[in-house]
C-alpha cells in the first residue's frame, strides 16, 4: 500500500515535469499558427489543465 503510494506520487511529479516541459515546447508552435488557430489549441489546453 505504501509502496502504490510513493509510485503514484513519484509518477504525477513526473507527469507535471513533462507537461510543463511540453507547454514550453508547444508555446513556441503556436506562434507558428494563425490567430484563430491559437485560440482554438488555447481552449483545448484550458479544458486538458482544468480536468485535472
Amino acid at each position: 500500500m505504501i509502496l502504490f503510494v510513493i509510485i503514484h506520487s513519484l509518477i504525477f511529479r513526473l507527469a507535471k515535469v513533462v507537461f510543463l516541459y511540453l507547454q514550453m515546447k508547444f508555446r513556441s508552435i503556436f506562434f507558428c499558427f494563425t490567430p484563430e488557430n491559437h485560440e482554438n489549441l488555447a481552449t483545448f489546453v484550458n479544458k486538458l489543465t482544468c480536468t485535472q
